[in-house]
């Protein structure tokens, strides 16, 4: 008898993991497909993007330039 209530037990535990776990994938799949067509509904979109991409670049340079002038100052 304990060798089928331990399995079945074994298996209710796997299956309601496994349940949770696809919910909350599936949430979290629409939230981002929820989040996706905010951002591209928006009609400025494109210019805050190229914006935001010019901002990272020029945030990239100056901490390559931080960086070189940390290095000569350690020389």
């Amino acid at each position: 008898m304990e060798f089928i209530v331990i399995p079945f037990i074994v298996a209710c535990i796997v299956w309601a993991v496994w349940k949770v776990r696809t919910r909350s994938r599936a949430s979290d799949q629409a939230r981002l497909d929820e989040a996706w067509r905010v951002v591209l509904s928006d009609p400025n979109y494109t210019h805050r993007r190229r914006l935001e991409e010019y901002n990272n670049e020029v945030e990239a340079q100056a901490r390559k330039a931080e960086a070189q002038a940390r290095k000569v100052e350690g020389l």
